[in-house]
């Protein structure tokens, strides 16, 4: 299968959105190749099912990952306004699997994707402070500080567009897309974690198959 980030560059216009399905995706898995191999695959695998965040994803630690009974649960803590969600995975699924067996002898404060976290930077930002004056005046005043700038998805950004072209936002859309095929919006927005559903509709996109389904309509 070819990827490219024109398609991904292509449904942000509006335009139809090609799905990844399961059966493109294990060929997908094949192009990765990385020093921490099992790491770097359990994370592509993580990315394209759980429809998380990037962040989300390299904020698990060992004690996010709970096997209970047929499922593995994929604690997700919220970020950017999102709420904390648990993601049921079925663990009969030999990706589901794969996953537990790199993650299930990891210590519970560690990170199971540490090769691919960025640091933060630091930079000069000015603030501007107005005060009143002693003689009733509304002065201003410029005070300087240190700010971080988070960048922990930098390097899984870079590894994935080496890999398949494409950013790892495209596989958070991409999974959104196939469950509203499928399902209301209700369940979409509970799997994205978004408190509103006008965030949650600029995941979900018209693809192939739902233009048949309209077109059917049409002609009723």
């Amino acid at each position: 299968m070819k990827v490219k980030n024109e398609k991904y560059q292509a449904f942000l216009k509006g335009e139809l959105m090609e799905t990844i399905t399961r059966t493109e995706f294990d060929e997908l898995l094949e192009r990765v190749k990385h020093p921490q191999q099992d790491q770097a695959r359990c994370l592509a695998i993580l990315i394209w099912m759980t429809a998380a965040r990037p962040s989300e994803i390299l904020r698990l630690t060992g004690k996010d990952f709970v096997k209970e009974r047929s499922y593995l649960i994929i604690k997700i803590k919220g970020s950017k306004g999102g709420f904390a969600r648990p993601i049921p995975l079925p663990y009969k699924d030999t990706l589901v699997k794969e996953v537990w067996g790199y993650v299930k002898d990891k210590f519970p404060e560690m990170f199971v994707f540490w090769a691919f976290r960025s640091s933060s930077k630091k930079r000069k930002a000015t603030v501007k402070i107005k005060k009143k004056m002693p003689d009733g005046t509304i002065g201003e005043t410029v005070k300087e500080y240190q700010k971080e700038y988070p960048n922990l998805s930098n390097k899984l950004i870079y590894w994935f567009n080496r890999w398949f072209g494409i950013p790892p936002y495209y596989f958070r859309h991409n999974r959104c897309t196939l469950v509203a095929e499928k399902e209301d919006i209700e369940k979409v927005r509970l799997l994205k974690g978004a408190k509103s559903y006008n965030s949650t509709l600029r995941y979900m996109h018209q693809t192939a198959r739902t233009t048949k389904k309209i077109s059917k309509l049409l002609v009723k």
